[in-house]
Order: structure tokens, then C-alpha cells, then sequence
């Protein structure tokens, strides 16, 4: 076991990544408008693997810093997703934490954003998009005041930076967001993300990892956060979690093909703390980073909300 480690990545010691199924293309030059979407059942599956096409809605979220030889580079800290909310408008949605995080004294001014295209790219010569997040002392994001999460309007510079051809662009709507017959116990899922601990040689794409849905709130699961069993560390923050194609139905039945869906955002990773179990306890002041091997997920429908809040507060 490692003790007494703080592991702190874009305002978070010690914290949280995938992406939905019908992904849809955005056409972002002239007037954006939607022009269908992508599948991963049947014969609309694309080339390449099925999680491609939600990758591409995936970014990389850092600071430009030093290496250990005095090198500018992109340093990834975080994870957000691009959603639209059905009407021409384009978000990333990552955790609160990430945008700001008064317990860590974290506020940054910008922060840089990476997507799919620059998985080619070094991270010495592209930094990626810069975001503006405050500006004169007021926040330009919009945060919840019931969860970890936070939503600022995409900018021009980064829709062009991860257009497809045609000048569209994969992003996730609201009839990708899971709703309560997706989310329950039990439910396989993926998700994406930039954890610190594989080492910076592995972030140049996002790292994919498997589990389950391990808890949900029988009062309403796509209202509460909910658990999953997977292996989450700090640089996952934000990151989305999905479906799978296939797998276990809610009535026992298995099927494949299944349309893939947002189930929600990481938020942190659940901690040991000295006591951890009857006659088992820590040192003091100790920790074990992801020891319970959980994580706790926001729910993807509260992304509705904060388009819809941030829209509100724009006009």
C-alpha cells in the first residue's frame, strides 16, 4: 500500500473519464446545424473501434508548464466532453473541480484544451485551445449547485481544432444522456480519461477502463450521484462515462448492439481513510488513493439543466 501520498492535478489531491453512443455530426461552418448522427449498432457502425466516434468528443484539459529540463509543454490535469443542447449551441461539460475548487485555492484565469487531432501532435509544439474562464473577477462557466459540474461555451478555435470532414463535428445531445432504464446496478461501462499515474508517454490519447455501475439511488438514479466499480485516479476528473454495446440487460436478458450512452461525468475517486474496516486502520493522516476502487459519477441528465441555466444567463 502507498501511504501519504497528494497527487493534486487542475485543483483536485487525490480525484477523476468516456463517451455516448449516437454521437452526432454538427456542421459548425456558416450556420451550425445537425445532420444526423453516428451509431455503433449495425451497419452504421464506422471503421475503426466502436468508441471511436466517442473519443472524438472527448478533451484533454491542462496548463501549459515546465518539464524537468525547463520545456513549455501541455501537462494534462483533467477530461471534458463537447454536448450540444439539440439547438446549435456547444458546451464543454466537465466537474466543477476542475473550473474551481476553493478547498485546493484553485482559480485559474484559462486553462488549455486538446481534442482527437492531436493525438498526432506533440505536446511540445501544440498546447491546444485556450479557454478563458474568468474575466474582470466574473466567472464565464456555469456550475451547479448540486453537483460537480460545470459547463462553458465552446469556443470557434476549438470546434475547428476537432472538426471532422465536412466541417462537422462529433458531439453528445441530450438523447445521448442515459436515463433511468440505463442506469442501474450492475450496468457495464467504459470510461475515458488521463490518469497521472500511467505517465505522460500514455496521455497522448485517452485511456479507456471497464467496470460497473456498482450504485445507484433507488429514489431516482439519474437525479443523485451514483458509484462505479473502476479503477480511477487523479487526471480523470471530468470524464465521461458510457454503456457499452453489449452486455446485461436490466431483466437479466443479454444483447448486443445496444445504442451507447452518457451515464454521467466523473467527479472523484473514493479514498481509504485511516479507518478502513473493524481492526484495520491507517496511519494517521494516511491515504490510498482509489483503494476502494470506486468512483463517484455525476448524472449525465443534469448536463440538460446547466445548458439550459447557462443559456439563461447569456441573454
Amino acid at each position: 500500500m502507498i501511504y501519504n501520498i497528494r497527487v493534486c492535478l487542475l485543483g483536485v489531491c487525490a480525484v477523476t473519464l468516456l463517451v455516448s453512443a449516437s454521437a452526432a455530426q454538427v456542421t459548425i461552418s456558416g450556420g451550425a446545424y445537425m445532420s444526423g448522427g453516428v451509431t455503433t449498432s449495425g451497419s452504421g457502425t464506422s471503421s475503426g473501434s466502436w468508441s471511436d466516434n466517442f473519443r472524438k468528443t472527448t478533451l484533454a484539459v491542462g496548463q501549459v508548464t515546465k518539464d524537468e529540463f525547463g520545456l513549455d509543454h501541455f501537462q494534462t490535469g483533467g477530461v471534458a466532453v463537447l454536448i450540444s443542447d439539440g439547438r446549435n449551441r456547444f458546451f464543454i461539460a466537465t466537474a466543477k473541480h476542475v473550473f474551481d475548487n476553493p478547498s485546493e485555492h484553485w482559480a485559474p484565469e484559462s486553462l488549455q484544451f486538446r481534442g482527437w487531432k492531436d493525438e498526432q501532435t506533440s505536446r511540445y509544439r501544440d498546447f491546444g485551445a485556450r479557454i478563458v474562464l474568468r474575466q474582470n473577477g466574473k466567472n464565464l462557466f456555469t456550475a451547479s449547485s448540486d453537483f460537480d459540474l460545470a459547463v462553458i461555451p465552446a469556443t470557434e478555435e476549438l470546434l475547428t481544432r476537432i472538426e471532422l470532414d465536412g466541417h462537422k463535428v462529433a458531439v453528445l445531445q441530450p438523447t445521448d444522456f442515459a436515463d433511468a432504464q440505463t442506469t442501474s446496478d450492475g450496468e457495464d461501462v467504459v470510461v475515458l480519461g488521463f490518469p497521472a499515474l500511467v505517465g505522460e508517454e500514455y496521455q497522448q490519447r485517452a485511456l479507456m477502463r471497464s467496470g460497473i455501475v456498482a450504485w445507484t439511488d433507488s429514489s431516482g438514479p439519474t437525479n443523485h450521484e451514483f458509484l462505479i466499480d473502476a479503477r480511477i485516479f487523479p487526471g480523470n476528473s471530468g470524464g465521461p462515462v458510457f454503456s457499452t454495446p453489449a452486455g446485461v440487460n436490466r431483466d437479466a436478458s443479454i444483447s448486443t448492439g445496444r445504442v451507447v450512452k452518457l451515464l454521467g461525468l466523473v467527479s472523484k475517486t473514493v479514498n481509504a481513510k485511516p479507518d478502513v474496516a473493524f481492526g484495520i486502520r491507517l496511519p494517521e493522516n494516511g491515504l490510498v488513493i482509489g483503494a476502494a476502487g470506486v468512483g463517484i459519477i455525476e448524472p449525465a441528465q443534469e448536463l440538460i439543466k446547466l445548458m439550459d441555466k447557462a443559456e439563461s444567463e447569456q441573454q
